[in-house]
């Protein structure tokens, strides 16, 4: 599972949305660089479209984190 602290928190996951997006077939990225001298944050959001039961959303997110 990917630490506490690489993981986008609520308040900060708003802020991507002025940032750039990477579209692909597969998935969406969206990321804003910010200072160097913070570490790397991530987050994964699975679409309902990708599956109605959120046990299989949650399946693939953490699947994801792991890689």
């Amino acid at each position: 599972m990917l630490p506490r602290r690489n993981r986008v928190r609520t308040k900060e996951f708003a802020e991507l949305v002025g940032g750039q997006t990477i579209f692909n077939p597969y998935f969406l990225l969206k990321y804003k660089t910010i200072s160097q001298n913070t570490a790397s944050k991530y987050a994964v959001v699975t679409s309902a479209k990708v599956s109605k039961r959120a046990v299989d959303r949650n399946k693939i997110r953490r699947r994801i984190y792991s890689i």
